[in-house]
Protein backbone atom coordinates (compact mmCIF):
# COMPACT_ATOMS: atom_id res chain seq x y z
CA UNK A 1 0.00 0.00 0.00
CA UNK A 2 1.26 3.39 -0.79
CA UNK A 3 2.11 6.30 1.30
CA UNK A 4 -1.01 7.70 0.12
CA UNK A 5 -3.33 5.18 -0.17
CA UNK A 6 -2.30 4.48 3.76
CA UNK A 7 -3.18 8.20 4.71
CA UNK A 8 -6.39 7.79 2.90
CA UNK A 9 -7.28 4.85 5.14
CA UNK A 10 -6.26 6.12 8.40
CA UNK A 11 -8.44 9.02 7.63
CA UNK A 12 -11.23 7.30 6.80
CA UNK A 13 -10.88 5.19 9.99
CA UNK A 14 -11.16 8.44 12.20
CA UNK A 15 -13.77 10.00 10.09
CA UNK A 16 -15.83 6.69 10.76
CA UNK A 17 -14.21 6.75 14.46
CA UNK A 18 -15.68 10.53 15.35
CA UNK A 19 -18.19 11.07 12.41
CA UNK A 20 -16.03 14.24 11.81
CA UNK A 21 -13.25 15.05 9.39
CA UNK A 22 -9.36 14.89 10.48
CA UNK A 23 -8.79 18.40 12.69
CA UNK A 24 -7.83 21.14 10.47
CA UNK A 25 -4.30 23.08 10.87
CA UNK A 26 -4.75 26.50 12.43
CA UNK A 27 -2.79 29.58 11.64
CA UNK A 28 -2.71 32.15 13.72
CA UNK A 29 -5.78 30.99 15.34
CA UNK A 30 -7.57 30.70 11.89
CA UNK A 31 -8.49 27.26 10.55
CA UNK A 32 -7.04 26.49 7.06
CA UNK A 33 -8.78 24.49 4.81
CA UNK A 34 -6.03 21.68 3.85
CA UNK A 35 -3.05 20.71 5.54
CA UNK A 36 -1.27 19.53 2.47
CA UNK A 37 -0.69 16.19 3.05
CA UNK A 38 -2.59 14.72 0.34
CA UNK A 39 -0.60 16.69 -2.15
CA UNK A 40 2.59 15.59 -0.60
CA UNK A 41 2.12 12.28 -0.81
CA UNK A 42 1.10 12.28 -4.56
CA UNK A 43 4.24 14.29 -4.58
CA UNK A 44 6.30 11.85 -3.77
CA UNK A 45 4.96 9.18 -5.74
CA UNK A 46 4.31 10.60 -9.16
CA UNK A 47 8.02 12.08 -8.85
CA UNK A 48 10.33 10.21 -11.97
CA UNK A 49 13.80 9.66 -10.26
CA UNK A 50 15.18 8.84 -6.57
CA UNK A 51 16.90 12.41 -6.36
CA UNK A 52 13.35 14.38 -6.87
CA UNK A 53 11.08 11.58 -4.65
CA UNK A 54 13.69 12.35 -1.90
CA UNK A 55 13.82 15.87 -1.80
CA UNK A 56 9.70 15.41 -1.87
CA UNK A 57 10.23 13.21 0.46
CA UNK A 58 11.33 15.66 2.98
CA UNK A 59 8.78 17.95 1.90
CA UNK A 60 6.23 15.83 3.03
CA UNK A 61 7.99 14.69 6.48
CA UNK A 62 8.29 18.28 7.21
CA UNK A 63 4.63 18.48 6.45
CA UNK A 64 3.51 15.23 8.79
CA UNK A 65 5.95 16.50 11.33
CA UNK A 66 4.14 20.03 11.20
CA UNK A 67 0.69 18.64 11.28
CA UNK A 68 1.43 15.94 13.81
CA UNK A 69 2.06 19.40 16.08
CA UNK A 70 -1.94 20.21 15.20
CA UNK A 71 -2.79 16.70 16.34
CA UNK A 72 -1.13 17.04 19.81
CA UNK A 73 -2.69 20.35 20.25
CA UNK A 74 -6.14 18.79 19.68
CA UNK A 75 -5.75 15.76 22.28
CA UNK A 76 -4.29 17.92 24.96
CA UNK A 77 -7.72 20.43 24.37
CA UNK A 78 -10.02 17.88 23.97
CA UNK A 79 -8.86 15.41 26.29
CA UNK A 80 -9.87 17.89 29.17
CA UNK A 81 -13.24 17.46 28.03
CA UNK A 82 -13.25 13.97 29.07
CA UNK A 83 -13.79 12.62 25.61
CA UNK A 84 -11.49 9.69 25.78
CA UNK A 85 -12.66 7.79 22.15
CA UNK A 86 -12.11 11.51 20.30
CA UNK A 87 -8.59 11.55 22.08
CA UNK A 88 -7.91 8.12 21.58
CA UNK A 89 -9.20 8.72 17.59
CA UNK A 90 -6.57 11.28 17.12
CA UNK A 91 -3.62 9.65 18.57
CA UNK A 92 -4.43 6.88 16.17
CA UNK A 93 -4.70 9.53 13.17
CA UNK A 94 -1.15 10.59 14.37
CA UNK A 95 0.37 7.17 14.59
CA UNK A 96 -1.04 6.95 11.24
CA UNK A 97 0.16 9.38 9.22
CA UNK A 98 3.57 7.93 10.62
CA UNK A 99 2.79 4.55 9.15
CA UNK A 100 1.82 6.73 5.92
CA UNK A 101 5.22 8.31 5.74
CA UNK A 102 7.37 4.92 6.33
CA UNK A 103 5.36 3.70 3.73
CA UNK A 104 6.50 6.47 0.92
CA UNK A 105 9.89 5.89 2.71
CA UNK A 106 9.91 2.28 1.90
CA UNK A 107 8.68 3.01 -1.76
CA UNK A 108 10.89 6.15 -2.50
CA UNK A 109 14.10 2.59 -1.59
CA UNK A 110 12.19 0.52 -3.95
CA UNK A 111 12.13 2.98 -6.40
CA UNK A 112 16.35 3.54 -6.34
CA UNK A 113 16.57 -0.66 -6.60
CA UNK A 114 14.03 -0.61 -9.62
CA UNK A 115 16.07 1.72 -11.23
CA UNK A 116 19.18 -0.26 -10.15
CA UNK A 117 17.92 -3.08 -11.77
CA UNK A 118 17.22 -0.97 -15.14
CA UNK A 119 20.67 0.34 -15.29
CA UNK A 120 22.18 0.90 -18.70
CA UNK A 121 25.25 2.77 -18.03
CA UNK A 122 27.52 3.31 -14.79
CA UNK A 123 24.92 5.83 -13.43
CA UNK A 124 24.53 5.34 -9.70
CA UNK A 125 27.27 6.81 -8.59
CA UNK A 126 26.43 6.90 -4.82
CA UNK A 127 25.55 2.98 -4.74
CA UNK A 128 28.68 2.14 -7.18
CA UNK A 129 30.76 3.63 -4.50
CA UNK A 130 28.99 1.75 -2.02
CA UNK A 131 29.22 -1.45 -4.07
CA UNK A 132 33.17 -0.20 -4.37
CA UNK A 133 33.37 0.32 -0.35
CA UNK A 134 32.38 -3.60 -0.57
CA UNK A 135 34.79 -4.81 -2.95
CA UNK A 136 31.22 -5.77 -5.09
CA UNK A 137 31.15 -3.67 -8.04
CA UNK A 138 31.66 -7.08 -10.30
CA UNK A 139 27.80 -7.66 -9.31
CA UNK A 140 27.00 -4.17 -11.03
CA UNK A 141 29.37 -4.97 -14.01
CA UNK A 142 27.57 -8.18 -14.62
CA UNK A 143 24.12 -6.98 -14.26
CA UNK A 144 25.19 -4.07 -17.34
CA UNK A 145 27.07 -7.01 -19.31
CA UNK A 146 24.06 -9.57 -18.98
CA UNK A 147 21.78 -6.63 -20.78
CA UNK A 148 23.95 -7.34 -23.98
CA UNK A 149 24.33 -11.68 -23.63
CA UNK A 150 22.14 -12.34 -27.14
CA UNK A 151 24.29 -15.58 -27.91
CA UNK A 152 26.76 -18.22 -27.01
CA UNK A 153 29.78 -15.83 -27.77
CA UNK A 154 28.54 -13.08 -25.90
CA UNK A 155 27.96 -15.39 -22.80
CA UNK A 156 31.49 -16.71 -23.66
CA UNK A 157 32.99 -13.54 -23.30
CA UNK A 158 30.81 -12.02 -19.67
CA UNK A 159 32.09 -16.14 -18.31
CA UNK A 160 35.77 -15.40 -19.25
CA UNK A 161 35.88 -11.98 -17.58
CA UNK A 162 34.12 -12.25 -14.64
CA UNK A 163 32.15 -15.53 -14.08
CA UNK A 164 35.67 -17.54 -13.85
CA UNK A 165 37.02 -15.77 -11.13
CA UNK A 166 35.15 -12.59 -9.53
CA UNK A 167 31.56 -13.73 -9.39
CA UNK A 168 30.24 -14.98 -6.24
CA UNK A 169 27.87 -17.33 -8.02
CA UNK A 170 27.07 -21.08 -7.10
CA UNK A 171 29.04 -24.07 -8.89
CA UNK A 172 25.48 -25.17 -9.93
CA UNK A 173 24.65 -21.59 -11.88
CA UNK A 174 28.51 -22.01 -12.77
CA UNK A 175 28.02 -25.53 -14.41
CA UNK A 176 24.96 -24.32 -16.19
CA UNK A 177 26.74 -21.49 -17.72
CA UNK A 178 29.37 -23.99 -19.00
CA UNK A 179 26.97 -26.34 -20.15
CA UNK A 180 25.27 -23.46 -22.15
CA UNK A 181 28.15 -22.42 -24.00
CA UNK A 182 28.46 -25.85 -25.50
CA UNK A 183 24.64 -26.38 -26.10
CA UNK A 184 22.97 -22.90 -27.42
CA UNK A 185 19.42 -24.22 -26.31
CA UNK A 186 20.17 -23.74 -22.74
CA UNK A 187 21.65 -20.21 -23.42
CA UNK A 188 18.59 -18.33 -21.82
CA UNK A 189 18.43 -20.26 -18.82
CA UNK A 190 21.57 -19.72 -17.99
CA UNK A 191 21.37 -16.15 -18.28
CA UNK A 192 18.04 -16.64 -16.49
CA UNK A 193 19.76 -17.98 -13.65
CA UNK A 194 22.92 -15.61 -13.66
CA UNK A 195 20.42 -12.75 -13.62
CA UNK A 196 18.63 -14.38 -10.65
CA UNK A 197 21.74 -14.70 -8.79
CA UNK A 198 23.51 -11.60 -9.34
CA UNK A 199 19.95 -9.87 -8.38
CA UNK A 200 20.00 -11.47 -5.15
CA UNK A 201 23.65 -10.28 -4.64
CA UNK A 202 22.81 -6.81 -5.28
CA UNK A 203 19.89 -7.09 -2.80
CA UNK A 204 22.25 -7.78 0.15
CA UNK A 205 24.49 -4.90 -0.47
CA UNK A 206 21.22 -2.55 -1.41
CA UNK A 207 19.76 -3.28 2.00
CA UNK A 208 22.91 -2.27 3.51
CA UNK A 209 23.19 0.95 1.56
CA UNK A 210 19.48 1.96 1.98
CA UNK A 211 20.95 1.96 6.28
CA UNK A 212 23.42 4.38 5.23
CA UNK A 213 20.86 6.87 3.43
CA UNK A 214 19.57 10.21 4.99
CA UNK A 215 15.84 9.45 4.04
CA UNK A 216 13.52 11.83 6.34
CA UNK A 217 10.72 10.42 8.85
CA UNK A 218 8.27 10.96 11.13
CA UNK A 219 7.56 9.88 14.80
CA UNK A 220 4.16 10.31 16.35
CA UNK A 221 4.76 12.66 19.54
CA UNK A 222 1.61 10.95 20.81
Amino acid sequence: MSGSETWKRKKDEFTAATGKSKPKTKVFGIAVKSSGLDKAFKAVELMPTYQLKVKALHVLAAQAAAYMKTLKKEAEAVSKKSDPDYVAAVVALSKGLAEAVGDAKRDTQVHLFEQIKRLKTRKFSEFRKYCDQEFSTVNLDIMVALKKVKKQSDLKSLYEKYLEGEANLPKATLKLCQEALQDEAKLGKAVERIDAEIMANLSDTYSRFISTLKLPGVVSPL
